[in-house]
C-alpha cells in the first residue's frame, strides 16, 4: 500500500471540507425550495447534498483503506441563506458552486500529478467525471428556466421531473 505524502493528505482533507461545505449549501437550498413550495427541486437539492456527503466519505475511506492516511473531520461554516432567491437564482448559485468544485478537483488532480501519485490522480479523475455530469445537468436546468423567461410552466415541469 503506497502511503500518502503529507502534502497530499492536506489537499485531500481540504477537499473533504469543501465537499461538506457544498453538502451544507445544498441542504440550505433544499430548505429554500421547500419554503417556495417546489418539492421536486427540494428533492433534487436533497439528493445533491447526499452526493456531496458521499464524496467526502469516499475521500475519507480512500485515505483510510487504500492509503493508510487519517482523514480529519472538518469544521464547516454555516452556509449562506438562500431564502430570498428565485428558483433560477438558486440553480445559478448551485451551478457556480459546482464550477468552483470542479476547479478544486482539477487542482487536486494537478497536485497529485506533481507528486507523481497515480492513485490520487485516478480518484480525482473519477470525481471530475461526476462533476462534469453535475455541471451539465445544472446548465440544462438553468437554460430551461432562462429560455422560459420566468414563465411558470417551465418551472412546474422542472419541479415535476424531480418529485419523489
Amino acid at each position: 500500500m503506497k502511503v500518502l505524502g503529507n502534502e497530499l493528505i492536506v489537499q485531500l482533507n481540504s477537499q473533504i471540507q469543501k465537499e461538506y461545505a457544498a453538502c451544507h449549501a445544498y441542504w440550505a437550498m433544499e430548505w429554500a425550495f421547500l419554503d417556495l413550495g417546489w418539492k421536486g427541486l427540494a428533492q433534487w437539492a436533497h439528493e445533491e447534498a447526499s452526493g456531496e456527503r458521499h464524496h467526502a466519505k469516499g475521500i475519507a475511506y480512500y485515505m483510510l483503506k487504500k492509503r493508510a492516511a487519517r482523514p480529519q473531520m472538518p469544521m464547516v461554516a454555516a452556509s449562506q441563506s438562500f431564502y430570498d432567491m428565485t428558483p433560477l437564482e438558486l440553480l445559478q448559485a448551485a451551478a457556480a458552486m459546482e464550477a468552483e468544485m470542479t476547479e478544486n478537483v482539477n487542482r487536486l488532480y494537478t497536485y497529485a500529478e506533481d507528486f507523481d501519485d497515480g492513485g490520487v490522480c485516478l480518484y480525482a479523475a473519477d470525481m471530475l467525471e461526476e462533476q462534469e455530469k453535475s455541471e451539465g445537468e445544472l446548465a440544462q436546468m438553468v437554460k430551461m428556466l432562462k429560455a422560459a423567461d420566468d414563465e411558470g410552466a417551465a418551472l412546474i415541469l422542472l419541479d415535476e421531473k424531480y418529485k419523489p
